[in-house]
């Protein structure tokens, strides 16, 4: 299996994960290694939840903001974002879509 044919694999698969809604971020891909015979293989895993270092750059990020009112916190694999006010939320949602973490970023249950 030639690298075209790695390539061919990965594209078949990317457009699977996309079908599903599955970010491509969320792909680790691993290096690529000699098989048995004339064939290669490459390790792909799933990146699920935020780890330690990504959670701290992003509570930073957040702080850095400057906006009053506005708590973040780790919370397990997610960062939880606390604030009086709605339209501070959505303004700490819009400069976190506008910021490449180089993670899957999911907003949700923010209140009414």
């Amino acid at each position: 299996m030639s690298t075209d044919r790695l390539n061919a694999v990965r594209q078949v698969l990317e457009e699977k994960l996309a079908r599903r809604q599955v970010s491509m971020k969320a792909v680790s891909y691993g290096t690529i290694e000699d098989a048995a015979g004339s064939t290669v293989r490459q390790v792909t895993t799933l990146v699920a939840g935020i780890n330690s270092e990504k959670a701290k750059d992003l509570n930073k990020f957040i702080k850095s903001l400057g906006l009053k009112g506005i708590q973040s916190q780790t919370q397990g694999e997610e960062v939880r974002v606390i604030a009086k006010k709605r339209d501070d939320l959505q303004a700490v949602i819009q400069a976190c879509k506008e910021h490449d973490f180089e993670i899957p970023l999911q907003f949700g249950n923010f209140r009414d």
